[in-house]
């Protein structure tokens, strides 16, 4: 009975870790999103691409 417990608690804890995994790329994502959309509209007011990427985004990449 204990070798199926810690299987099971093997899937489980490996499942939350999935979790947070996806959680993470989830919130890296919507960061991501946002900073699209402040170039978007940076763009729309006028500002070139260089200057829009020379000033390397308000949030860093979460390393991997």
């Amino acid at each position: 009975m204990s070798g199926s417990h810690d299987a099971r608690q093997a899937v489980m804890d490996g499942a939350a870790q999935e979790i947070a995994q996806l959680e993470q790329l989830i919130r890296a994502c919507r960061n991501m999103q946002d900073e699209l959309r402040e170039s978007l509209v940076l763009m729309e007011e006028g500002y070139t691409m260089t200057t829009i990427l020379a000033r390397g985004g308000k949030d860093t990449v979460i390393p991997g």
